[in-house]
């Protein structure tokens, strides 16, 4: 959405204002105890883009996260509801916000947060992008967010899996869905020389740095995992998996970073056992984008074995630099790789499986090259932020009649 919103205002000529929150990521929601980002930052302009941030309520978290649980397992009405309010955030100076602005078309994602109740309001058109998950029941199987679909003047879905399943599933009118993917900027990337050099090669500049900051050798392979630490995301797999790799290749390092959940210490407990508390597995907790990027321009493959995604953003973000992807064989995944030319697809869950691609691509500099750079070519050609911007906005004013 910020690519988006900078397109529409910096290409576009649209006025664009964002409503977020003070959340450096969806843990606030309902965690008290996680840090949120200074007060200051309430209002200020980004790349021409008005953002204004809300504070949010989240004692109460414990407490839904155990109503919900009940009234899901029971089948209780309101039920989805309540999940909802769980997942958050919950924020009543943002709904007044929305209520009080006037604009001509209000776009919200994703889903199943509860920000999305909040911009209904009548004579305005909305357009959702629910990012819909369709293997989490618990998440997305729900008749709130049905409603919500339903409701819209529009609908964006990021694969046409998505929008197969919005149809088929939900009986939500095609003719208002329209598939666009996710777009990222190509241009005015500082390292974009860096990641045309040579694999396992100590290099100097940006990589070597890293390498140095973290206590890692310039010349040793590193498989990287950015996302957040949910259970869905395949962290454990990966970890795992290591230990199938280390017999082969035993100088590998992991970086696994992102956003913390409730079983971050439970993966870095199971990494030190697996690593007999050794120095190979790294773990890089809450980054913001400056550390993402010298994690994906130092890696050398990049893995993200989730069982649950909308789309695979990382996936872009990993083909930005040219990296090789292994992912996993889910719907949404499957439409945007393909096996063995813009990245290697394995079974969720299943770690040696896992420990093969990574060993296959360790052992051949020539396939890891070709895979990053067909995907690289992919992302320029498709999920460029001109090309998917420009989707974007024909479709909101198709909306709006124009």
């Amino acid at each position: 959405m910020q690519q988006v919103s900078e397109y529409l205002a910096n290409e576009a000529g649209e006025d664009v204002t964002v409503y977020t929150t003070f959340a450096y990521n969806t843990a606030l929601f309902t965690d008290p105890k996680v840090p949120a980002m200074p007060g200051e930052r309430g209002e200020e302009v980004i790349n021409g883009v008005k953002v204004n941030r809300f504070p949010v309520k989240n004692r109460w978290g414990r407490f839904l996260y155990l109503l919900q649980y009940i009234f899901y397992r029971l089948r209780l009405w309101g039920n989805g509801r309540l999940r909802m309010l769980y997942y958050g955030p919950i924020s009543s100076q943002m709904k007044k916000a929305i209520k009080e602005f006037s604009p001509d078309i209000i776009v919200a994602a994703p889903f199943p947060l509860n920000h999305i109740n909040y911009v209904f309001k009548a004579g305005v058109p909305v357009v959702l992008i629910g990012c819909i998950h369709t293997a989490d029941r618990h998440g997305f199987c729900n008749p709130r967010i049905v409603k919500q679909v339903k409701r819209a003047a529009g609908y964006i879905a990021l694969t046409a899996h998505e929008k197969e399943y919005l149809v088929q599933q939900w009986g939500i009118d095609e003719k208002k869905i329209r598939v666009i993917g996710v777009g990222l900027s190509i241009d005015n990337n500082q390292t974009f020389l860096e990641v045309q050099e040579p694999f396992f090669k100590k290099v100097p500049g940006r990589r070597r740095h890293f390498y140095e900051t973290l206590g890692i050798p310039g010349d040793v392979p590193v498989v990287a995992f950015v996302g957040q630490h949910g259970l869905h995301k395949g962290i454990e797999t990966l970890i795992l998996a290591m230990g199938m790799v280390w017999e082969r290749f035993p100088g590998v390092r992991l970086i696994v970073a992102g956003g913390v959940s409730p079983f971050t210490e439970s993966f870095k407990e199971l990494a030190r056992f697996m690593d007999g508390g050794g120095t190979r597995i790294f773990f890089l907790d809450n980054i913001d984008e400056s550390m993402k990027e010298d994690i994906l321009s130092g890696c050398d493959i990049f893995s993200t074995p989730s069982g649950f995604e909308s789309f695979g953003i990382t996936i872009l973000e990993a083909w930005k630099r040219r990296r090789p992807v292994v992912a996993c064989r889910i719907a949404a995944t499957m439409n945007l790789i393909e096996e063995y030319e813009t990245g290697l697809l394995v079974d969720y869950k299943d770690a040696r499986e896992l420990a093969g691609a990574l060993c296959e691509l360790l052992a051949d500099p020539g396939l890891r090259e070709a895979i990053g750079e067909k995907g690289f070519r992919k992302l320029v050609e498709t999920y460029s932020r001109r090309v998917v911007g420009k989707q974007y906005h024909d479709f909101y004013r198709e909306v709006l009649g124009r």
